[in-house]
């Protein structure tokens, strides 16, 4: 489709920063560059899109490197390279038939931006934004958007702008509560309940597979003790899914499971400062990884990765 070279060493901690128009679908993205610096340990992260994580450029003795990996365009596809070290020679995107999966949740789930130079730790995540980086041979197309709910999701057109983009034998994986919450007709066993029991059936007759995800626990806590908040809401995900017979991730579990061991302050290290809701790039990663290890849809699509350590330089040794 294209083969150009761009390079952008104005943006500090930023070696290269590139686009190309393209039409909707999914696409194959092929980097070769060089490094000006090739025994340099440290990771080289590739972002796609708004700020997915897409992967860490190989290490290479001989300072040539090539990388190839997916990704689902709207209008265009962009990459952003932090590295202050690569030069990129070619980049090339072609259009392919892989699979999607198609993400649909609110702010914990949602593409976030960060700023320059890039700081994981004080930076927005959601986990849809982190999930390619643990998968491969299938693109994410995320439209998970803060504030929305499993009425609001579908009454804003966004579920209808989703649902044409969809295609048989893709996947669409659903995360709501966090804001379902804040409405009483949307409690746990009356309005999101049915919305979620819609949502599947409509995924179903599209030819698809529906994924629920139980929604991320919140940091919170009173005094020593952990509060399960958003327990009622991940009870009757777990639920809608045994009915219908849709495959299920318990989040929920896990992510109270990993703060719990952390403790309150700990846990901290894995959220946006001072907020107990939003997790930062940590706290994205770690959610992300266990989406990918634990979805039974994508045990031929997860990739062997870096340990979270070698992706960033300061991840918190005790996760």
């Amino acid at each position: 489709m294209m083969d150009a070279m761009f390079h952008t060493p104005s943006l500090e901690g930023v070696a290269a920063l590139l686009h190309t128009k393209a039409a909707m679908g999914a696409y194959l993205v092929t980097l070769e560059g060089t490094y000006q610096n090739p025994r340099k340990a440290e990771p080289r992260m590739v972002f796609t899109q708004a700020r997915r994580l897409s992967g860490s450029l190989p290490f290479v003795g001989g300072g040539e490197f090539a990388f190839t990996f997916p990704v689902f365009s709207q209008t265009g596809i962009t990459v952003t390279i932090c590295a202050a070290d690569v030069y990129v020679t070619s980049f090339n995107a072609q259009a392919t038939q892989l699979p999607v999966i198609h993400i649909m949740g609110d702010s914990t789930v949602s593409d976030q931006i960060a700023g320059y130079p890039y700081f994981p730790a004080g930076s927005y995540c959601g986990w849809g934004q982190m999930l390619p980086f643990f998968l491969k041979d299938v693109a994410v197309n995320n439209h998970a958007i803060g504030g929305r709910h499993t009425e609001s999701f579908r009454e804003e057109g966004r579920w209808a702008r989703l649902s044409a983009q969809i295609k048989e034998d893709d996947f669409v994986m659903m995360q709501f509560g966090h804001n379902d919450g804040k409405l009483p007709h949307l409690s746990p066993q009356t309005g999101y309940r049915a919305n979620l029991l819609r949502y599947v059936e409509e995924i179903k007759e599209l030819g698809a597979r529906p994924v629920i995800v139980s929604p991320i626990s919140r940091n919170a806590w009173t005094d020593d003790t952990f509060d399960h908040s958003l327990r009622l809401y991940a009870e009757v995900s777990s639920d809608v899914a045994d009915q219908t017979g849709t495959v299920f991730v318990d989040l929920h579990k896990s992510s109270a499971k990993w703060m719990m061991k952390a403790g309150q302050k700990d846990a901290r290290q894995f959220f946006y400062p001072n907020d107990a809701t939003h997790t930062n790039d940590y706290g994205g990663f770690l959610a992300a990884r266990f989406i990918a290890n634990s979805c039974p849809f994508f045990t031929n699509f997860v990739k062997q990765t870096l340990p979270p350590e070698k992706v960033f330089t300061n991840f918190p040794q005790n996760a």
